[in-house]
């Protein structure tokens, strides 16, 4: 299977996807690159998938015989019938029974896996000039050039390549929902407008959203916070109306399983470092004064230690270093960089970087925050679970309100 699907595989994530994204943008601006991005919309995916040309793929990737019959046995021959049921009429409408010719099942385990081995070959035809980057059926590529004249040109040259291999599959590319951005580090106005692509027209935007995470082409989450704050208020106004019925670990409750913590825990690892957090900080602030019951300007660093909830700067770090665990092959220890025998041997070794961004990056914040970690944080690295306890433990105890708290210490 393609590394760059990251959807329906083992070890793989939405939170691995966004960062092989992220992390390819940053390094690009920091090596001074232009880069920009195609996002494609794919109208029905699932739907579209051709069971010929499936079964095709399955005989490449070496699956015959009984297997392959077994396969073909589950995608061919199903019919469905469309049957509407009227108050107003005595008797149902409905059409007759038709074979399906395509698609995969949906809402099965099936389903996804064979649409991914569908579209595992789409990737090859353009790694030498551009960096794929799939979720399932949500299919991005990054291209990066020397200047704006190359890129332009890799553009159009991906765009020829992507819909060539969407036609021959028989999967259709929505051209009206399909995006260009190009990423910079500033406020340059060297922005892509458009890029014509067989006869239809992509538009360039200054903002996508990408796997759920909206993202501004200055690498800004300013609109990832502006449109989930909307739903941190809705959920702090459900805990103000249970306070009067609900006693607290009830409370506690629903802020972890049905509304404040997986609104804001879901990237976290990503704009947790960013200036515009802070709002969504405010806004955890005001719901566990509402969970306690307490006064507006209660200071709220005792009641996350009672409650043993973690605050946004914590979060951020636990997140980052839950990371680092997952990831360890992308780290390396000063000791494999040089054979001194220094104190500092067993951390992380820093990259160079000039660019603030790049800095502040996922990447470069997981070695920071690993670095500073207390030494009886780190000597648990070998033992994930007793680790994440651990820190657990010891941001809840801290209840860190920035960043520079912790870094500083």
């Amino acid at each position: 299977m393609t590394l760059e699907q990251f959807g329906f595989r083992k070890e793989s994530n939405i939170e691995k996807a966004v960062f092989a994204f992220t992390d390819h943008i940053l390094n690009s601006l920091n090596l001074r690159q232009q880069i920009g991005g195609i996002f494609c919309d794919l109208s029905k995916a699932f739907d579209c998938v051709n069971h010929e040309i499936l079964l095709a793929k399955l005989r490449h990737y070496g699956i015959h015989g009984v297997v392959l019959n077994w396969f073909k046995s589950s995608i061919t021959n199903r019919k469905q019938m469309v049957k509407i049921t009227s108050q107003n009429c005595k008797q149902d409408s409905s059409c007759r029974w038709e074979t399906i010719k395509n698609g995969v099942p949906q809402g099965s385990i099936l389903g996804p896996l064979l649409f991914i081995i569908y579209v595992n070959d789409l990737p090859h035809g353009i790694n030498q000039f551009a960096s794929p980057v799939i979720h399932a059926d949500n299919m991005s590529v990054l291209v990066s050039a020397r200047n704006l004249e190359d890129l332009k040109s890799k553009f159009d040259f991906t765009l020829h390549h992507i819909t060539d291999w969407f036609s021959f599959n028989g999967v259709t590319l929505n051209m009206d929902k399909t995006n260009i951005i190009k990423f910079s580090s500033n406020h340059s106005q060297n922005q892509l407008h458009q890029c014509d692509s067989v006869n239809n027209s992509i538009k360039g935007v200054t903002n996508i959203n990408f796997l759920g995470l909206e993202l501004h082409n200055h690498i800004s989450w300013k609109n990832h916070v502006i449109k989930i704050l909307p739903k941190l208020s809705r959920a702090c106004y459900a805990v103000r109306a249970m306070y009067p019925i609900s006693y607290l670990n009830m409370l506690k409750i629903i802020y972890f399983a049905f509304f404040f913590y997986s609104i804001i825990n879901y990237g976290t690892i990503f704009e947790g470092n960013s200036t515009e957090c802070k709002k969504v900080f405010l806004a955890q602030k005001k719901i566990i004064r509402i969970m306690t019951g307490s006064r507006p300007r209660t200071s709220c660093k005792p009641l996350f230690q009672s409650l043993g909830i973690m605050t946004i700067p914590s979060q951020y770090i636990l997140s980052l270093m839950n990371f680092v665990l997952q990831n360890q092959e992308r780290f390396t220890p000063n000791i494999e960089v040089h054979n001194f025998n220094t104190r500092n041997k067993l951390k992380l070794h820093k990259s160079v970087s000039s660019l603030t961004l790049y800095q502040k990056g996922v990447y470069n914040m997981s070695i920071r925050i690993f670095n500073k970690l207390p030494e009886h944080v780190t000597n648990l690295a070998g033992n994930k679970k007793m680790f994440i306890s651990t820190l657990r433990q010891y941001l809840v105890s801290k209840s860190l309100y920035f960043l520079e708290e912790f870094l500083n210490d």
